[in-house]
């Protein structure tokens, strides 16, 4: 019978303070590594949101640009398009065209149209540039 009493005394069951400071530092751990992933993958879903969104305003103006004549298509048009197209303050809007001129006696048919849409993300200015050409029509 003190044999039985000795080993109920003695078992295993329950936790020892060693044993919980083991598992809390485990799980502060892994908490932490858990934190950093999803707040990385935050930072990457809102960086490629932005990517989007600044693709989707260089692309309607250039479509608003097609849409327009070519004489309308000069320098100086980012308040216009600015202000047709809802683009947000916080995103720099330049449109630079460039008259193509292969030979110096052919006339000007053909516009080289640039877009450049710069916008701030995690203090650092990101831009976006795209190109399309405008053709004169006869």
């Amino acid at each position: 019978m003190k044999e039985k009493l000795k080993l109920n005394l003695k078992s295993n069951r329950g936790f020892t303070l060693q044993d919980l400071a083991i598992a809390i530092i485990a799980i502060i751990l892994f908490a932490g590594m858990i934190g950093n992933i999803y707040l990385s993958i935050l930072n990457l879903k809102t960086e490629s949101k932005l990517d989007a969104v600044a693709g989707v305003y260089a692309m309607q103006v250039l479509e608003y640009i097609d849409e327009i004549s070519y004489d309308e298509v000069i320098n100086g048009m980012e308040d216009t398009c600015r202000t047709k197209l809802n683009i947000p303050s916080n995103m720099t809007l330049q449109i630079n065209i460039i008259n193509y001129e292969p030979e110096e006696n052919s006339q000007d048919l053909i516009k080289n149209v640039e877009v450049t849409i710069k916008y701030p993300f995690k203090g650092k200015t990101k831009q976006l540039i795209m190109e399309n050409i405008k053709v004169k029509e006869k």
